[in-house]
Formats: C-alpha cells, sequence, structure tokens
C-alpha cells in the first residue's frame, strides 16, 4: 500500500509544474488559449479531489492518530480564491484556543496584515493594509477591516461591517454597522 504522505506530496509537486507551465504559456506572444484551458482543465479537476483527499480524509485521520505533530499540519485552513498580499501573517491555531485558524474564500488580504492564532475568518472579507487581529477573533462574511485597525483578541466583527481606516477595535462590531475613528479638524 502506498504512503499516503508521499503521495500528497508527489500532488504538490505536479500542481507547481502546472503551475509553472501555466506561466511559461501566458509569457508566450500570442497566447495559445487552447493550451492554457487544457492545463487549467486538469488543474482544477486533480486541485478538487487533491482537497478533498487532504481535508476531508487525511487531515482527519491525522489528528485521530495524533503521530508525529499531526497539529502542525492541521492547525490552519485557507479557503479558495483569495488574494493574499505581501507580507501577510497567518499565525496556525493554539491546542488550547481550539486548535484552528481559518481563513474563508474570496477575501482580499492586503499588504502587512497579520491575523493571529485561532481567528475565524469568514468569505468575502477585505482587511486592507496592516490591518491586525488579535488572537480569537471572528470576522464575518463581507465585512471590511480598514488599514492600521488593531483589533482586540476575542473580538467579534459582524457580517457586513465596516471599520475605518486607523479605528481601534476593543469591542465586538455589530453586524452592518460603521465603526470609524473620530477625527479633530483644525
Amino acid at each position: 500500500m502506498a504512503d499516503i504522505t508521499k503521495l500528497i506530496l508527489a500532488d504538490h509537486d505536479w500542481f507547481r509544474a502546472q503551475f509553472a507551465k501555466l506561466d511559461d504559456l501566458q509569457a508566450q506572444t500570442p497566447i495559445d488559449h487552447a493550451a492554457l484551458e487544457r492545463v487549467w482543465r486538469r488543474l482544477g479537476e486533480k486541485l478538487d479531489l487533491h482537497a478533498y483527499i487532504e481535508e476531508q480524509i487525511f487531515y482527519p485521520q491525522l489528528l485521530k492518530r495524533g503521530v508525529d505533530d499531526p497539529e502542525g499540519e492541521t492547525l490552519d485552513a485557507i479557503g479558495d480564491h483569495n488574494d493574499i498580499r505581501e507580507f501577510v501573517t497567518i499565525n496556525r491555531g493554539t491546542v488550547k484556543g481550539g486548535g484552528l485558524t481559518k481563513v474563508g474564500s474570496h477575501n482580499l488580504i492586503m499588504a502587512y496584515t497579520h491575523i493571529a492564532h485561532d481567528c475565524q475568518i469568514g468569505d468575502h472579507i477585505i482587511m486592507a493594509n496592516a490591518a491586525t487581529l488579535g488572537g480569537h477573533v471572528t470576522v464575518e462574511e463581507w465585512a471590511v477591516v480598514g488599514a492600521l485597525c488593531p483589533v482586540h483578541q476575542f473580538v467579534r466583527i459582524g457580517a457586513h461591517s465596516y471599520i475605518g481606516g486607523g479605528t481601534t477595535i476593543t469591542q465586538n462590531v455589530l453586524p452592518f454597522s460603521h465603526c470609524c475613528l473620530q477625527r479633530v479638524l483644525p
């Protein structure tokens, strides 16, 4: 019987090679759209299967068996179609904190953003430059956290809420609310 870890790592190597092919094809002039479609189709099919096997079969079994530090392999989950920019940090979850840092799908996480341990980030979130989440923060779907906003640990940011740039958040933010720093003008 094949070693599942070796199979998964071989898949990762195959994915890297396919992404390199895509880069090469996109650099050509003129672009061969049929060739791009062939690579994307195979890549998409295999990625779906690979993600299912890894997330629904491999990681749960690894946690059950508890061999060779399974927590190191399972404590963060990042969804699909996220745009994660330069110098972003996403810390893995902790054993005492629930064991999982989760980032949903279709998010824009701009440069220098920090997502601490055990945070739960929903879908369609925008976190502007240098937004900082303390540990155990929950950000619900479609929320916007403005630039240079520190968010205190254990805070919940409600769905569809907006936090203006430079605002310090120390308490929960209600869904569908607008929260911003009061500025004194001369």
